[in-house]
């Protein structure tokens, strides 16, 4: 605490050079260091540090983007180390990236990334950025560590508001499309168990609840245009998962139970994932395979925590 104390008054001057650093020769390792900036400085930031880290993001976005146009995926080590500096703000400084103007670009990056990017690494990294911004919209507190300087439940709920506008309306279709696509085709085989952890705290947002051009009528139109290989997968299947998307419960508020809900969920997605690559058998796929009722979920074991370090987290 006596070193952060010290080193505090070399934070605007660090920040400069970093941002000129990087304006100069964008590089995942100083996004690194930026990292560490955060996780240094971060907790119960003061709300002058929490501007000075959103200006931050937003300048390093900015290079970031324009070093890995048109085509992100050509630049994984950079898009990987972009989407997971987000992630430590959503982590760490919740009201630092809701304040950000590069947040809505952030999302629809990461979005992009799983509908097109065929690496894991950004793919992991964009399913814990998504999250970890969905966490904090449904749960942020005032009491929470990475509440930064927010210190009343009006503050909290104004940055938990903030948040779901974000993930609203054309964002949140981009996401759920990225996240259908990618358990179909683009997403590695061993990162279809994140995608449930990725939509967990999304599902019932307000925001994609809230009217008729929300949640069901986008995986509608995801699933209608989602391309078959050899008939898969069929309309039955398409009809299931959205079923299980639109009428699964809300694992914010299970608790303790949260990561046996998220295992049914996730059970079903990979499945649904297998199915449309061809590697399981679609009779299976119905939806009284997936009994999120309190009798099943007593049946669970919890062993699905460990699925990928640091999801989770709502």
């Amino acid at each position: 605490r006596s070193v952060r104390a010290e080193f505090a008054p070399l934070l605007p001057e660090t920040v400069a050079s970093l941002t000129a650093a990087f304006s100069a020769r964008p590089s995942a390792c100083l996004l690194s260091l930026a990292d560490a900036l955060v996780e240094a400085f971060g907790a119960r930031a003061s709300s002058d540090v929490e501007a000075s880290f959103a200006s931050l993001i937003d300048q390093l976005a900015a290079r970031a983007f324009a070093a890995i146009a048109p085509d992100p995926s050509n630049e994984p080590a950079l898009l990987s180390s972009l989407l997971s500096h987000a992630d430590t703000y959503a982590k760490l400084l919740v009201p630092a990236i809701a304040a950000a103007s590069a947040l809505p670009s952030l999302l629809n990056l990461a979005a992009t990334v799983l509908g097109t990017c065929r690496e894991a690494e950004p793919c992991d990294a964009a399913m814990s950025f998504l999250c970890s911004v969905g966490a904090a919209a449904r749960t942020l507190a005032p009491s929470a560590p990475n509440a930064g300087s927010t210190h009343t439940a009006e503050g909290a709920h104004a940055i938990r508001t903030r948040l779901q506008l974000a993930l609203a309306s054309s964002t949140g279709r981009a996401i759920l499309r990225g996240c259908i696509i990618g358990l179909a085709d683009t997403l590695p085989e061993p990162s279809l168990p994140c995608v449930a952890e990725c939509l967990a705290p999304l599902l019932h947002l307000e925001s994609w609840r809230a009217n008729d051009d929300g949640l069901a009528a986008w995986a509608l139109d995801v699933l209608t245009e989602l391309p078959a290989t050899e008939g898969a997968p069929d309309a039955r299947c398409r009809q299931t998962l959205h079923q299980i998307l639109t009428t699964f419960p809300d694992a914010c508020s299970t608790g303790a139970r949260y990561h046996k809900v998220v295992g049914i969920l996730s059970k079903a997605l990979v499945d649904f994932g297998k199915i449309a690559r061809r590697k399981q058998s679609a009779n299976g796929f119905v939806l009284d395979a997936y009994d999120w009722s309190d009798a099943a979920m007593q049946k669970q074991q919890a062993g699905h925590s460990q699925i990928s370090p640091g999801f989770g987290r709502a």
